[in-house]
C-alpha cells in the first residue's frame, strides 16, 4: 500500500484467509509506510475504478495468488498508518480458495498463519486489526477448533467430498463434457481432483516417513498438459478414479498414528506446516471445486 493524504481517509480493503483449523494468513509488510514491518491480513487500496470486491480479488491474484470461490463483507475497521494517513477499511472472509498461499515478495516480507486474538509479542500486527480479531468471530471461533484427528479429518474428507458428487451429479450427462470458464469440463475437474488427492497424500506420507522431506508443490499445469495427451476420460472413468483415489487415502489415514498427525514438515513455499493441516488441505480443494461446480450448474 502506498501513502496518501492523510486529511481525508481513503477506502481500503483487507482479507482473512481462514483456514480450517481456525488461523488466518497475516502478511508482514515491507519497511514502507503505512504500515512498515507490521504484520495485516492481505489488504489493498480500493481505486476509484473498482469495486473493493473487485479490489479484494486483485489482491488475492496478485499478492497471495490464489483464486477464491467467494468472498463475504464482515465488517469495516477504521485504521491509520505510520504516516497519519486514515483508512476506512472493509474487511472479507474467505475459507475456500484454489492454490497454496504464498506470499508477493515486492509488498512482503513474510508470511505466518496467524491464532485470531493471540495478542504474540513475537509479531506486530496493526494494532486495529489485532484488537479487532480479538473482538470479532474469529477469535471465539478459533476456540471452538480442536487439534485434527483421524476421525474429525475423516469427515471433513467425507462432507466436502460428497458435496462435490452432488455438484457434479448435477450437471447433465452432455454437460459434463462441456468446457467451464476455466478451460475445464466437469469431468476433467473431478480427474484433477482425484489426481490432486493422490499427489498430496504422496508427499505428506513423505514428510511423515522421509526426515528432512521438503514439500513440492504440485504443478497443475504440468499436469494439465500431461492429462491433455491423454486417453480421454467419461464420467464413469471420473468418478471410478475419484473413489479409488479416496479409498487409498482413508487406508492410509487409518494406519496414521496422532503423534503422526500432528508431525511438522517442511513446505517450499509455506515453511512449517502440520500433517493433519496438509490431509485438511485435501477437503478444502474438493470444496473449492464444489462451489466451482455449483456456480457453473446454476448460470
Amino acid at each position: 500500500m502506498t501513502s496518501i493524504d492523510s486529511r481525508s481517509p481513503l477506502l481500503a480493503a483487507a482479507v482473512a484467509l481462514r483456514r480450517q483449523d481456525g488461523k488466518v494468513l497475516l502478511l508482514q509488510h515491507k519497511n514502507l509506510i503505512p504500515f512498515p514491518k507490521k504484520w495485516s491480513f492481505p489488504v489493498t487500496v480500493v481505486s476509484e475504478s473498482e469495486t473493493a470486491e473487485d479490489a479484494i480479488e486483485r489482491v488475492l491474484r496478485d499478492h497471495v495468488h490464489i483464486r477464491s470461490s467467494g468472498i463475504t463483507f464482515v465488517d469495516t475497521v477504521y485504521v491509520t498508518g505510520s504516516d497519519g494517513a486514515n483508512f476506512v477499511m472493509n474487511i472479507f472472509y474467505c475459507d475456500n480458495w484454489e492454490g497454496e498461499p504464498q506470499y508477493d515478495p515486492q509488498n512482503y516480507d513474510d508470511a505466518i498463519w496467524y491464532t485470531p486474538g493471540n495478542f504474540d509479542d513475537r509479531y506486530q500486527v496493526v494494532s486495529e486489526i489485532n484488537t479487532w480479531m480479538a473482538s470479532s468471530l474469529l477469535s471465539e471461533e478459533y476456540s471452538k477448533v480442536d487439534p485434527y484427528t483421524k476421525e474429525s479429518l475423516k469427515k471433513l474428507l467425507i462432507d466436502s467430498r460428497n458435496q462435490l458428487l452432488k455438484r457434479f451429479q448435477s450437471f447433465s450427462d452432455e454437460s459434463k463434457y462441456e468446457q467451464l470458464s476455466s478451460g475445464l469440463s466437469p469431468i476433467d475437474i473431478v480427474m484433477h481432483v482425484a489426481d490432486l488427492e493422490t499427489y498430496y497424500v504422496s508427499e505428506i506420507d513423505r514428510i511423515i516417513t522421509i526426515p528432512g522431506h521438503s514439500w513440492q508443490h504440485f504443478n497443475t499445469d504440468q499436469w494439465l498438459s500431461i492429462y491433455r495427451i491423454g486417453t480421454s476420460s467419461d464420467a464413469t472413468m471420473a468418478h471410478n478414479r475419484l473413489r479409488f483415489a479416496r479409498e487409498k487415502t482413508m487406508e492410509w489415514l487409518d494406519s496414521l498414528s496422532q503423534s503422526q498427525l500432528d508431525q511438522y514438515g517442511n513446505h517450499a513455499e509455506r515453511g512449517i506446516v502440520v500433517v493433519g493441516e496438509q490431509i485438511a488441505e485435501i477437503s478444502q480443494h474438493d470444496l473449492f471445486h464444489a462451489n466451482q461446480l455449483e456456480i457453473k450448474s446454476i448460470l
